[in-house]
């Protein structure tokens, strides 16, 4: 296959093929070009434009018909760019720690916390959704019973401004200045409160920054120096000593969450605590182990979405205090805040 000025055979197979169909004319010759191009090609295609709209303006055709013979070759659509550049990307990585471990993939690190240490368990505040009532309720458990270290399982901000869900779902969202701006509030309470250690996992909805950024600046590095709130772990699972382990799952959880928080606890064999379910729950594993769905400090009415089945459930917001070395659960219709002073 032929090149072009830079090397990419892709591309050069992209620009012949375009020349032929604006000389082509008519619409039955064009379809003669189109229908001859093979499938192996169609993907190749759509690898390297990550996209139906993307071949089309490579092609300069209507992205109908790409997206018509792209179906006929058999080739697999996603539905949003971050999904097809996600899917791509974690191949490459695969593909680079396979070779580069001789055939073996690791697993991420899990960041391993001293388990004597007392901290504060919370997640998915979903900054500038979050509930204020939490926050302070969070704020006077902790001083209550001196906690100055904490745990953010994830979603400590929304990043709506740079989201297709979003704009899909509420219309008008806040923009990425007008988010920070709350954020670094929030932040400062956060520092104040806990001036011995936060460590944050960036979460889906943090990634949404790398997505927009194509994922060319390492996650940790850019969050300890956009948002400062304290020690970013660039992976789904915090461990407090081995026997609890907090994740923020990136698959969906929320049909039967405290089945998949089992199944974690089986193979991890120690507690499990899950993020991202938006709601409030514990239990113990079939191996006696403790298991937990976090909730969140986030407001309800704000994280209702209009076309979601999700409103099938209730929401609940709650946290966890992992203290001398036992989790203690923070909830509404459990915990009486008038004994901490707050409603």
């Amino acid at each position: 296959m032929a090149t072009d000025a830079k090397g990419n055979p892709i591309e050069a197979a992209a620009g012949e093929l375009r020349e032929k169909l604006e000389a082509a004319g008519n619409a039955v010759a064009k379809s003669r070009i189109l229908k001859s191009i093979s499938p192996t090609l169609w993907q190749e295609f759509y690898d390297h434009y990550l996209g139906v709209r993307q071949v089309a303006k490579a092609l300069g055709i209507d992205h109908n018909a790409v997206s018509r013979y792209l179906n006929r070759a058999g080739v697999r659509q996603f539905k949003n760019k971050y999904a097809r550049y996600e899917s791509k990307r974690w191949q490459q990585l695969l593909d680079m720690m396979a070779e580069r471990a001789d055939g073996i993939v690791h697993e991420r690190p899990v960041l391993r916390l001293n388990p004597s240490h007392d901290y504060a368990i919370f997640g998915d505040v979903h900054c500038p959704a979050h509930s204020e009532k939490w926050l302070k309720r969070l704020g006077v458990v902790c001083q209550h019973y001196g906690i100055t270290r904490a745990i953010s399982a994830g979603d400590i901000i929304n990043f709506d401004a740079i989201s297709y869900w979003a704009k899909r779902e509420r219309g008008e969202v806040p923009k990425v200045q007008q988010e920070l701006g709350v954020y670094e509030i929030l932040e400062r309470f956060l520092l104040e409160l806990f001036p011995d250690g936060i460590w944050l996992i960036i979460s889906n909805h943090e990634m949404r920054l790398l997505h927009i950024l194509k994922h060319e600046i390492q996650a940790d590095y850019l969050f300890e120096r956009l948002l400062r709130t304290g020690k970013w772990i660039d992976g789904q699972v915090i461990s407090i000593g081995r026997k609890l382990r907090i994740f923020h799952p990136s698959r969906r959880t929320w049909k039967r969450p405290l089945n998949q928080a089992n199944e974690l606890a089986l193979a991890n064999e120690c507690s499990v605590i899950l993020a991202h379910t938006h709601r409030f729950a514990f239990a113990h594993s079939d191996a006696g182990r403790v298991i937990g769905l976090l909730g969140g400090l986030f407001d309800e009415r704000y994280l209702r979405y209009r076309t979601s089945g999700l409103n099938r459930y209730q929401l609940q917001n709650g946290f966890f205090l992992w203290r001398k070395r036992k989790l203690i659960p923070f909830c509404d219709g459990l915990t009486d805040w008038e004994l901490y002073g707050c409603d």
